[in-house]
């Protein structure tokens, strides 16, 4: 392996005002990058003003989740095509808001003929 000498200078002397040049811009460009703030959504934002998220993104002290509990009694007459049931459905509002009403979406008719779910799903 052949060094060319006129890549390295003898007197080391010369290299030393480069050396300083690179370090302190080093250091003053990376000085700039840890003084801008990374963007966050504004909804994330308000939830940390809330104190419903934590700065690290874990719930804070304000946090709350609503729930609901299930209740299904439900039978099957197949030679007939008929499903019959009755369910019951306890709500728990957990949040500091009152709820004015509440939306529940049924699905019927899901599996009758022009449906997404009647046609057949290419698996290649």
């Amino acid at each position: 392996m052949t060094i060319h000498k006129n890549l390295f200078p003898k007197n080391r002397n010369t290299l030393k005002p480069y050396l300083l040049i690179i370090i302190i811009s080093s250091f003053v460009y990376s000085g700039s990058c840890y003084g801008q703030n990374l963007f966050t959504p504004r909804a994330y934002d308000r939830s940390i003003s809330k104190q419903t998220r934590d700065t690290n993104g874990l719930p804070g002290k304000d946090y709350w989740q609503n729930t609901a509990n299930y209740n299904l009694n439900i039978s099957i007459i197949p030679a007939a095509k008929l499903l019959r049931g009755k369910a019951t459905i306890t709500y728990y509002n957990n949040s500091p808001d009152t709820l004015k009403r509440i939306l529940i979406k049924l699905f019927q008719n899901l599996h009758t003929p022009f449906t997404a779910t009647a046609y057949e799903v290419d698996t290649e």
